[in-house]
């Protein structure tokens, strides 16, 4: 099994005299848009608002309601802004979140073409196309991330895993022995590790690493 993380955005306003908005940041936002309805960021953090609400929903139709609010107020702040580098990515969250990876790409390079050192997009994209099986595309925005954050182990259980779908056991061993001495408490480089010593035939170091995986509460 393969455990893949995402990563959020939140984005906060702190303002003065308006005390009576502040009973939660809901209220505090719709606010905002109301008084400053040509603000980005504002238009932003309500868009944030309702994808929160949406991901916290059970209700489908409520789900549903909330991503497309979510959705119209994130083009709202791009369309003031830009530039806004977080609109496009949010955008691209809430594709994935209706299972339309394609368009979540799409919105993913959008906020790279703004900033492109941001590293949850590269992660995002690389996501996507690991698991649509298009390695080479994958490890290409791996490498990315790698080329901007060399000091940044946290990509390597996924560099691993890559290299071990492609049977080039070296390469993944290598990954996984980095993600060990930098990242010694994550389950996934060990569980990596037993998989390439395995397929290099060191079955007794394999055995070592997988219940270190275990120990770490991999599953």
């Amino acid at each position: 099994k393969t455990v893949f993380s995402v990563l959020f955005i939140s984005f906060c306003v702190i303002t003065f005299a308006r005390t009576p908005v502040w009973e939660n940041n809901f209220a505090l936002y719709t606010s905002g848009v109301e008084t400053s309805p040509n603000s980005a960021r504002t238009n932003g953090a309500l868009a944030s608002e309702y994808r929160i609400r949406a991901e916290s929903s059970l209700n489908a139709q409520d789900k549903f309601n909330n991503y497309k609010l979510s959705r119209q107020y994130y083009l709202r702040s791009a369309e003031i802004l830009p530039s806004y580098t977080d609109a496009y990515f949010n955008l691209g969250v809430i594709a994935i979140a209706q299972a339309d990876s394609s368009k979540a790409i799409e919105w993913y390079k959008k906020a790279l073409d703004t900033n492109p050192k941001y590293k949850n997009a590269m992660h995002s994209i690389a996501v996507i196309y690991l698991l649509k099986g298009q390695l080479d595309t994958a490890l290409s925005y791996l490498n990315d991330i790698r080329k901007y954050y060399p000091d940044d182990y946290s990509e390597h259980p996924n560099f691993s895993f890559i290299y071990l779908t492609k049977k080039e056991y070296g390469e993944a061993k290598k990954y996984a022995e980095a993600g060990i001495e930098n990242d010694p408490e994550n389950p996934t480089n060990y569980r990596n590790m037993a998989a390439a010593t395995y397929q290099l035939g060191d079955t007794t170091k394999a055995g070592i690493y997988w219940q270190k995986y275990l120990d770490l509460g991999g599953k």
